[in-house]
């Protein structure tokens, strides 16, 4: 449980300095800006973080973390309130997961119920 507190807490300082880098950049910045021509402005890349880690708080709670069928989300990438919403709901749900390492499961059933990443093993399998 020790690495999983301090996972949990390495995420946080990193969602709460996205969450200080979201409240300083322009609309215009965030939606179109920061990128060279043909690359993909900064709210591209927050949205694909932000879809991320709501797979994960949401496969957390179903028990299966799948990276691929997460919902996309292009409003994430247009919006820079609404990506500041969704840092500080997911700091919510991962304070909570912080607040019971185990999910909620009795320790015998944590490893027959430990969520399914999916995504992770299909890159192993590539290399």
């Amino acid at each position: 449980m020790a690495r999983l507190q301090e996972a949990l807490a390495g995420n946080r300082e990193v969602r709460e300095q996205a969450a200080c880098l979201l409240r300083q950049l322009s609309y215009a910045t965030y939606a179109d800006g920061g990128a060279s021509a043909g690359k993909s402005p900064i709210g591209v890349h927050f949205r694909h973080l932000l879809e991320h880690y709501r797979a994960l708080v949401d496969g957390l709670a179903d028990g299966r973390v799948d990276y691929e069928a997460r919902n996309r989300r292009g409003a994430l990438e247009r919006n820079r309130e609404l990506a500041l919403e969704e840092v500080l709901r997911v700091r919510r749900a991962l304070d909570l997961v912080a607040e019971q390492p185990s999910f909620g499961l009795a320790p015998s059933t944590i490893a027959a119920r430990r969520p399914e990443v999916s995504g992770a093993r299909d890159l192993a399998a590539q290399r």
